[in-house]
């Protein structure tokens, strides 16, 4: 008795912990104000823009290229340009700007999962519905009602042959003083509306906010609100390292060493042109009633929720332009779509439009783990409730 009463009184202690705020987790883009590429005010570089960082004091959680402070990570040697490279290529042909982007690295979108997950090209991942609540736990959240954006603060053509870096677009985001940064979207699933406010860039230890001036913009470039042992990513296509800007790769954070397992491909499970860059992506669960509602050729079968995933598209980067190349991954970034533009994968070669926003779409994630917790932490007092009633025959 005394267990169950103990039992009991851990779980309510733990109440008030499913109701925090949950905490952003992010990378900088290339060229921003504190990363170490940036050529407007290079005297406080220190940020990496493919390690990510936590909020408040950017505190560094995730290295690109080392072991610290987790022993697996995605990439070898994932260095950023000089800051003297910055705008060096101005008479560059196409083809040198692509050779120069494979040889950096920026983190452009990543999602963290307690599940390893991987397409198969004309079949769906499903999961039986019953499995929601500890799915959640694990980072697969069910069609989400809230979600976290941020627009990105850099304009099309790229750094090394334009120099543009996120400095130099119009309007830029935190020059107003309002939490422009990060935002948020409420509504039905896919129907996300009321657009409000919810970080500074001071807020994520990027001060000042609002910027003195452009030279004092950072611009978050992926997003998350969860850590996991698996570490799903895509590069940015103005620094890639020669991965697929397009495709999903899959870092086991527990591994030892360098790792990096292609999860999703752009053409073969996401359903896009081989030369689309992903600027964002979240993965979520979706009933198949839902899921037949947006005309999938690929069925899903009753009672099964089916693994999607949520994605946005780069701008197309003119710099990089090659007549022809909508077969590689240095053509038109956008893939044809609307950078501003939510999108819905079923990760076996399809995808649907879902929610077209004011701006080019630069990281999303969902804000709902605390619910998950509470939901667990509830379950567990009823079943501990149960057990007393039953121990007293009640």
């Amino acid at each position: 008795m005394k267990k169950l009463i103990l039992t009991i009184s851990m779980l309510c202690m733990l109440l008030p912990l499913a109701g925090q705020t949950q905490t952003f987790r992010y990378s900088t883009d290339l060229g921003s104000d504190l990363d170490l590429s940036d050529s407007v005010t290079p005297g406080d570089n220190w940020m990496d823009c493919g390690d990510i960082y936590v909020e408040t004091n950017a505190t560094l959680i995730k290295n690109d290229d080392t072991g610290t402070p987790n022993s697996g990570f995605p990439v070898n040697n994932g260095v950023q340009p000089a800051p003297t490279l910055i705008g060096a290529g101005s008479g560059a042909t196409a083809g040198q700007v692509r050779s120069t982007y494979d040889t950096y690295y920026d983190v452009d979108g990543e999602d963290q999962l307690d599940v390893t997950v991987s397409g198969t090209q004309n079949v769906l991942t499903t999961y039986d519905s019953s499995q929601r609540t500890v799915l959640k736990v694990q980072g697969l959240h069910f069609e989400p009602t809230k979600v976290h954006h941020s627009y990105d603060d850099d304009t099309a053509p790229g750094w090394y042959k334009s120099g543009s870096i996120p400095t130099t677009t119009t309007p830029t985001y935190g020059q107003t003083g309002s939490r422009d940064e990060i935002m948020s979207r409420e509504g039905t699933f896919g129907n996300w509306d009321n657009e409000t406010g919810v970080r500074t860039e001071a807020d994520l230890g990027l001060a000042p906010n609002p910027d003195t001036d452009e030279a004092d913009d950072d611009d978050v470039d992926a997003l998350d609100e969860e850590q996991h042992r698996y570490y799903y990513w895509t590069p940015d296509h103005e620094a890639n390292l020669g991965y697929d800007p397009g495709s999903i790769y899959r870092t086991d954070l527990l591994a030892s060493g360098q790792n990096a397992t292609k999860a999703f491909d752009d053409a073969l499970h996401i359903g896009l042109r081989e030369d689309a860059d992903i600027d964002a992506f979240e993965f979520t669960l979706i009933s198949e009633e839902t899921y037949a509602t947006y005309g999938f050729a690929t069925i899903a079968t009753p009672g099964e929720d089916i693994l999607m995933m949520l994605f946005s598209v780069d701008q197309n980067d003119v710099d990089n332009d090659i007549q022809g190349s909508a077969t590689d991954f240095h053509g038109d970034e956008s893939g044809g779509l609307n950078p501003n533009t939510v999108y819905l994968s079923n990760l076996a070669g399809e995808y649907v439009a879902l929610k077209t926003y004011s701006d080019d779409i630069d990281a999303l994630s969902v804000p709902e783990p605390a619910t998950a917790l509470l939901l667990l932490i509830s379950g567990g007092i009823v079943a501990m409730i149960r057990r007393v009633r039953m121990y007293y025959g009640q």
